[in-house]
């Protein structure tokens, strides 16, 4: 089955995906009745927010992108055998 999105919950509340958005950051904005009715259809679709989408609209992308890459290079320079003997302390004789 596909993932649920926003723009599904918006259909089948009748409102536009900005509202059902609105309902699920928790705005003062929209009514409470409407916001019920959102959050008891994003339960019974089994609704689950993209945390992707999410990093990307509050902009912390660069900190994820970041890690990824380091825990990338990691894994690659870990996976060479001459890295591995090049991070290993050098002995005195």
């Amino acid at each position: 089955m596909a993932n649920v999105t926003i723009y599904d919950v918006a259909k089948k509340c009748g409102v536009s995906p900005g509202t059902v958005s609105k309902a699920i950051n928790n705005y003062s904005a929209i009514p409470s009745k409407t916001k019920e009715r959102i959050l008891k259809a994003m339960k019974e679709m089994n609704y689950i927010p993209n945390v992707g989408a999410k990093a990307l609209s509050k902009r912390v992308y660069p900190k994820i992108l970041g890690f990824s890459l380091i825990l990338e290079w990691t894994s690659l320079l870990l996976s060479r055998p001459y890295s591995r003997r090049s991070l290993t302390p050098l002995k005195a004789t």
